[in-house]
């Protein structure tokens, strides 16, 4: 069974939360989908985002996951077929959505984890892997919003609590 090791970057208060307990999986649409996100194999991009987002007294927390493999949708290859199922979905859902008279202006932002969530509904998937670009904080200074076509790392995005096998805080943090 594959195991993913994965980084989440929160508040201080959550982390001990999270700790104590479990994620929420969010009920959020991201970029992948609702779920919990992870940064795998990389504590450095978790700390930034955490920072970025919540300032200081934050903390990171690592995670062991494991997940069966016929349970990943793995997106992070641009010729693997979970990619082109991906693209054929998101092509159905453009269409109905064009049928239906939705603009696609409004839900472009949360379309393609729309389309995750349907794959991993109607499939029973529970993690969703795939590269990404977070934002560093030199693309940020001065309002700057910089943005590369190059990842810098892999996400993951858990659908369900119980691929979560270990959960722990790395370190303390105070920007």
């Amino acid at each position: 069974m594959p195991v993913f090791v994965g980084y989440h970057g929160t508040k201080r208060s959550d982390a001990r939360r999270i700790e104590q307990t479990n994620f929420v999986i969010n009920q959020k649409i991201g970029w992948l989908g609702k779920g919990a996100y992870f940064f795998e194999e990389n504590s450095t991009l978790a700390e930034s985002w955490a920072l970025y987002k919540y300032g200081t007294s934050i903390e990171v927390l690592e995670t062991v996951l494991e997940v069966p493999q016929d349970k990943i949708f793995d997106v992070s290859h641009p010729y693997s077929n979970d990619t082109r199922d991906f693209y054929e979905a998101r092509d159905e859902l453009i269409e109905i959505m064009v049928e239906n008279g939705i603009d696609l202006d409004e839900e472009k932002s949360q379309l393609e984890g729309k389309v995750l969530d349907y794959i991993c509904n109607t499939r029973g998937i529970l993690l969703v892997r795939a590269y990404t670009y977070t934002y560093q904080e030199n693309d940020r200074k001065d309002n700057r919003r910089l943005f590369s076509r190059f990842s810098n790392g892999i996400e993951l995005c858990a659908k369900h609590n119980g691929i979560i096998k270990r959960k722990q805080i790395l370190t303390s943090k105070t920007g």
